[in-house]
């Protein structure tokens, strides 16, 4: 956060901080790649559940990964 805010970018959290099923997330994220000015990139933490309703919005509206957005997932969830 504090990256962006210095950066003078715009944090926009696209999803709620409580689960929502994952098609809702789909819509969330479609909602935000359909805006005329929408993100470039979108950093997605907790691993697939939200990383893979990203990835499935943008391919829904012909957006290419790495050329039309980029999409960073990552979790910090200990593996056993």
């Amino acid at each position: 956060r504090s990256a962006m805010q210095g950066a003078g970018r715009p944090l926009i959290p696209l999803v709620p901080e409580q689960f929502v099923p994952s098609q809702e997330r789909i819509g969330f994220v479609r909602r935000a790649l359909e805006r005329p000015d929408r993100p470039t990139a979108i950093v997605c933490y907790g691993g697939s559940d939200h990383t893979l309703p990203a990835m499935m919005a943008a391919r829904d509206l012909g957006l290419e990964l790495g050329r039309d957005l980029s999409l960073v997932g990552f979790c910090d969830s200990v593996m056993d």
